[in-house]
């Protein structure tokens, strides 16, 4: 492991999601990539630096608006049946065992369209 001062190297998430053109309600897969940072499941874990889960949102929510919470590293994650034509995103963000979010953030933006 990393010594004292910060020696670790940084979290770091990605998520690619297939397809990336959908309708509302529509089921897709998204594969999460993390680095330095260890996926478990978010109940009955101590707090433990560089370990967690991550949340999935749509667009602008936070905190426990998200579409999905998990640690698996591919997903099946359902668009809401009332998200509006276009353009949005999904925001995976990297969140302690606390449900804390990382600090600093650790989080990745895809671009998606609704049809």
């Amino acid at each position: 492991g990393a010594g004292e001062g910060g020696g670790a190297e940084a979290a770091s998430v990605s998520m690619v999601v297939t397809p990336d053109t959908m309708a509302a309600g529509d089921t897709v897969e998204a594969v999460i990539t993390v680095q330095n940072f260890v996926l478990e499941a978010p109940t009955g874990q101590p707090n433990e630096d560089g370990h967690g889960h991550f949340h999935i949102y749509l667009d602008g929510a936070t905190g426990g608006n998200y579409l999905l919470a998990g640690q698996d590293e591919m997903v099946d994650l359902t668009i809401p049946a009332n998200t509006a034509p276009g353009a949005h995103t999904l925001r995976i963000s990297l969140g302690e065992n606390s449900h804390a979010p990382v600090s600093p953030p650790v989080e990745a933006i895809v671009n998606i369209t609704v049809e």
